[in-house]
């Protein structure tokens, strides 16, 4: 992704196999702060989020989320949660 501009960060799951991440245009956006949380201790459920400032100076700040939840078919119940 750098290669085309982007930046990135990457918040793994506690079983270290795969996670969530989000990516901004460098030369657009500036990346204030940037976390990972995990829903509960025992959960392999996280939340990635981010704060990113625009750099056109339009005052518009943008905060995006993305969370990484149990996509297998049967678990819609504990998604839901």
């Amino acid at each position: 992704m750098e290669t085309k501009g982007y930046r990135g960060y990457l918040g793994m799951k506690p079983n270290g196999i795969s996670g969530s991440a989000i990516f901004w245009k460098v030369n657009k956006y500036l990346c204030i702060y940037r976390q990972m949380t995990q829903f509960d201790r025992d959960s392999s459920h996280i939340f990635v989020y981010g704060k990113f400032m625009a750099k056109n100076n339009s005052g518009q700040d943008i905060i995006f989320a993305e969370a990484h939840l149990k996509a297998k078919e049967g678990n819609g119940d504990e998604r839901l949660s």
